[in-house]
């Protein structure tokens, strides 16, 4: 079951925070920059340790799973998630929740927001109402999101 989809642009500016099931105790600011926060001391321990680099990685405690997408582009996409995994097909794509992110930046938002002239993410909100929302839960309305 994924609990939570955060979206940052290259600034580091957080421009999606969807909730899929219920809040925490801390309100979402403090928890945003608590999860940014950890992302980035990962990715650079990672950076150090791994004999090369990867645009993608995974945390997992025994509540719930962290993923971690950065893409080419710079935009940061951070997944919660608990419950049982699996994985199923999305337009001729087998998804994992490992790889769930990464499908994701390269369909529905490549397609809604990247491409989309209409989208000027840096200069006031982003992914407002429209296609893309329908898209985005429509995605993570795939069977291995749903407990």
């Amino acid at each position: 079951m994924i609990y939570r989809l955060l979206i940052f642009d290259r600034q580091y500016r957080c421009r999606l925070d969807r909730h899929f099931g219920p809040r925490g105790n801390l309100p979402d600011e403090d928890s945003m920059s608590l999860l940014l926060g950890l992302c980035h001391s990962l990715r650079g321990t990672l950076r150090k340790l791994a004999p090369s680099p990867s645009s993608s990685f995974s945390y997992r405690t025994n509540r719930y799973r962290l993923h971690y997408y950065e893409s080419p582009s710079g935009w940061r996409f951070v997944m919660l998630m608990g419950g049982p995994t699996g994985s199923c097909v999305y337009a001729g794509t087998t998804v994992t929740e490992t790889t769930a992110l990464k499908t994701f930046y390269a369909g529905p938002f490549v397609d809604w927001v990247v491409k989309n002239p209409m989208v000027a993410p840096l200069d006031g909100e982003m992914l407002g109402p429209g296609g893309f929302t329908a898209k985005m839960e429509e995605f993570f309305a795939l069977p291995i999101f749903i407990s």
